[in-house]
C-alpha cells in the first residue's frame, strides 16, 4: 500500500512542480495527445496506449502486492488498477481544465477506497501516541 500512497503523492508533486515551472497545470501527456489525435494517427494512438498500459501494469503490481499482504480485499487486481488509473487520469484532466493543481492534492484516500484497502488503525498501548485517547 505504501507504493500506492507514494504514487498518489508523486502524481500531485509532479504536476505541482510542472505547474510552477510552466505557469499552468500541464496534465497527462498520454491522455491529452491521445484523446486529441488517436483517431487521426495510429502511431500516436499506439504510443499513448502503451504509456497508459505501463502505468496500469505498475498499479496492478502494487495492488497485487498489497493484496498478498492482506491489505486489499478487491479480488480483481487488473480491474482495480484500471479503475484507479481512470480516476487519476480524470482528476488530472479536471486539474488541467481548472488550472488548479490542488485538485490532485488528496488522491490517496480515493485510490485506497477504489482498491478496497483495509483501513489500518494505530495500535494503542503504553508506547502509543494514542495511549488514553480515542484514535478515531
Amino acid at each position: 500500500m505504501e507504493r500506492l500512497a507514494e504514487w498518489s503523492d508523486y502524481v500531485y508533486q509532479a504536476q505541482k512542480d510542472k505547474s510552477k515551472k510552466y505557469g499552468h497545470v500541464c496534465g497527462c501527456l498520454a491522455a491529452s495527445i491521445g484523446a486529441e489525435l488517436a483517431t487521426q494517427q495510429e502511431k500516436i494512438r499506439t504510443k499513448a496506449e502503451e504509456m497508459m498500459s505501463r502505468n496500469i501494469r505498475y498499479l496492478e503490481s502494487a495492488i497485487a502486492d498489497a493484496k498478498q499482504e492482506g491489505l486489499v480485499t478487491d479480488e480483481n487486481t487488473n480491474a482495480a488498477a484500471q479503475r484507479v488509473h481512470s480516476f487519476v487520469v480524470g482528476a488530472i484532466v479536471q486539474a488541467k481544465i481548472q488550472n488548479d493543481v490542488e485538485v490532485l492534492h488528496n488522491l490517496e484516500p480515493t485510490v485506497m477506497a477504489i482498491i478496497r484497502a483495509k483501513m489500518l488503525v494505530p495500535a494503542c498501548g503504553p508506547d502509543s501516541v494514542f495511549e488514553g485517547k480515542d484514535p478515531l
